[in-house]
């Protein structure tokens, strides 16, 4: 949505060649992800993007306004959900991420690092 920071700049321009017939991309342990149909983060994410994701490896990795895939308990059920960060605090527990679906109308509450799994570092439509 237009109130919502752009994630961190991962990807600098050195690590891009361009050739006629292909483009590489340099990132060290990345992998490619697929989303769920939910609509939470359209227009940004559909299950016809592909997205590029990387491991973090520690909390600084991650930035407001970056998508990131962590895990989350609903209904009993571990589910692996997609949204952005919004917010970054601190309490008695440590570091925690707020995160909101770009078309969710309220946040999923704080997240810890121990559940989340990728950062998005580009999508590819």
């Amino acid at each position: 949505s237009e109130n919502s920071p752009a994630p961190f700049d991962f990807i600098k321009e050195n690590q891009i060649q361009v050739y006629d017939d292909k483009i590489i991309i340099n990132v060290k342990d990345a992998s490619i992800s697929k989303y769920a149909p939910t609509g939470s983060m359209l227009p940004v994410l559909d299950s016809g993007s592909n997205g590029i994701r990387i491991k973090p490896t520690s909390e600084a990795d991650i930035h407001i306004g970056d998508i990131i895939s962590f895990k989350q308990e609903t209904n009993g059920e571990k589910l692996s959900i997609v949204h952005r960060v919004i917010e970054i605090g601190t309490d008695i527990n440590g570091t925690y991420f707020i995160t909101k679906g770009d078309n969710n109308p309220v946040s999923d509450g704080k997240i810890r690092f121990k559940d989340i799994e990728y950062i998005t570092i580009g999508v590819i439509w």
